[in-house]
């Protein structure tokens, strides 16, 4: 049979492991060099309209073509995969009555590299307790300071989180409605270069790239799309204790719906996770792991008594100023721990 090249060693991804193992393309078999064992688990199937020879998938295959040891994990391997398959990432070949501690064949119905290239799969199917331990680092606090008319000052906090190439997304009032701030990592302050911003001047977001090697460890957050009851989580550093340190928060709840924003232009979600000001630009994570939308103003307080609803822009929209030519950029200078920039024109 078909062997995969790679060798599986670690469970930090078992269930992408095991998806990318179970695809159509390495059950087609050439029958003449199937050992005599294996001759009647061949079936005959039209794959794409051509008629092939497949032998459907086991996890005692998987055991063996993967050089999984010990083999006393044969159990373990199994119960993820009906997992995957309540989950509708795997389809059970043959009988569909096999209980926990039966071997099934089985043949992948849903499966991206994108994904898989992270763990996303496995993080969904070990629950949100391992999308928040997978992102927490690269989920961090900005710190802002405004000095005032009277003499005083005012200090705020926000969230940032980071997508990779250097680069971290928060909401853009986090930055703009403040003098000066600084983007901190593990307590230290990361050296800003620009930040670069949509020229749609109602878009909520902004991009701050950096300079330092410390970011190199962090995971990247994934982007990607939100729909209407999806399970999701909220990670932010909102000040709700008086310890003397940042802590990330984490909430849950969902998307319950999409509606057009007036104020912000644009479609927007609208979340039940708890939310308020120190999540102001920190990431809305599916059960993939990726961020699907990032925290904004809220615009809802006429109607949101108790602030049930919280607001969130798609993270399309980060998407889309990547890819614009007519997006804003604005140069950083530092001085004395912290950061600023000209606020004209954003």
């Amino acid at each position: 049979m078909k062997k995969s090249s790679s060798i599986y060693t670690s469970d930090d991804r078992i269930a992408d492991t095991l998806l990318e193992y179970f695809r159509i393309e390495n059950s087609i078999v050439d029958p003449s060099k199937v050992s005599e064992r294996d001759q009647s688990r061949i079936k005959r199937l039209d794959v794409e309209g051509q008629r092939k020879s497949l032998i459907f998938k086991n996890v005692l295959d998987f055991i063996r073509d993967k050089a999984v040891s010990p083999i006393a994990d044969t159990l373990k391997y199994e119960y993820f995969c009906k997992k995957l398959v309540s989950e509708g990432l795997l389809v059970q070949m043959g009988q569909s009555n096999l209980n926990l501690f039966s071997v099934g064949e089985y043949l992948t119905e849903s499966y991206e590299e994108s994904i898989a290239e992270y763990g996303g799969y496995t993080l969904l199917i070990n629950g949100f307790k391992s999308v928040r331990d997978y992102c927490i680092r690269s989920v961090t606090p900005i710190e802002t300071y405004t000095e005032l008319e009277d003499n005083g000052e005012h200090k705020g906090i926000g969230t940032a989180f980071y997508i990779g190439d250097n680069m971290f997304v928060t909401a853009k009032h986090v930055l703009k409605d403040t003098q000066k701030f600084r983007l901190l990592l593990d307590g230290e302050m990361l050296n800003v270069t620009n930040i670069t911003f949509s020229d749609d001047l109602k878009l909520d977001i902004a991009l701050i790239s950096v300079e330092s090697p410390k970011v190199l460890s962090l995971p990247a957050i994934r982007l990607g799309t939100g729909m209407v009851l999806d399970d999701i989580i909220a990670m932010g550093f909102p000040k709700i204790t008086s310890g003397i340190s940042e802590v990330v928060v984490t909430t849950s709840g969902e998307i319950v719906a999409e509606d057009y924003i007036y104020s912000a232009g644009r479609r927007m979600h609208i979340i039940n996770a708890k939310v308020k000001g120190g999540n102001s630009g920190g990431p809305i994570l599916n059960s993939l792991g990726q961020a699907v939308g990032i925290v904004t103003n809220d615009e809802l307080d006429e109607y949101n008594q108790g602030n049930v609803f919280g607001l969130a822009v798609p993270s399309e929209e980060i998407t889309k100023i990547l890819n614009s030519t007519d997006k804003i950029v604005k140069p950083v200078r530092s001085h004395n721990g912290w950061s600023s920039f000209r606020k004209d024109n954003i």
